[in-house]
């Protein structure tokens, strides 16, 4: 998980409360949220922490070809330069169709319109599967709905 820090001001008297309102522009699956003293000390509170972390997301997914899907199939979330954002972690199959949770990467900043590449090598081969979306179709269903079946066309 990543994490952001903020800082209050040295000088912040005890009887100061007041709202912290946090807006990201990242994608992540989870982020910790660290509040601290400027100088680390306990002076004026205890430090806190606290972990967020969104629904997964989930899916299914088939191959438009012969080659079948098991639960160790390795698929990946890359951007079109090959940078990994992330994976598909296998769930299940049956028949060809495989349910999938994506797990995001958070060391990678990337935005909803951003093309990205579901991307699958079969095993000992050279086959290539592969299929151009974006984050924001990914996550364009209802809350806690599945995202649609996606299909991944051999190369």
């Amino acid at each position: 998980m990543g994490g952001y820090y903020l800082t209050i001001p040295k000088g912040t008297s005890l009887e100061q409360r007041g709202t912290i309102k946090f807006l990201t522009s990242r994608i992540a699956s989870a982020e910790t949220v660290t509040i601290r003293t400027a100088d680390n000390s306990q002076a004026l509170f205890t430090p806190a922490s606290a972990s967020f972390t969104n629904l997964p997301i989930t899916g299914t997914l088939t191959l438009d070809g012969e080659e079948p899907l098991s639960n160790n199939s390795f698929i990946t979330l890359q951007r079109k330069n090959g940078t990994r954002v992330g994976d598909l972690d296998i769930q299940s199959v049956e028949g060809n169709i495989a349910t999938y949770k994506l797990t995001l990467r958070p060391e990678y900043d990337f935005t909803m319109d951003e093309d990205l590449i579901v991307y699958y090598t079969v095993p000992n081969t050279s086959v290539v599967y592969q299929l151009t979306t974006t984050f924001s179709y990914l996550v364009s269903h209802e809350i806690g709905e599945s995202v649609p079946l996606i299909t991944l066309k051999k190369q």
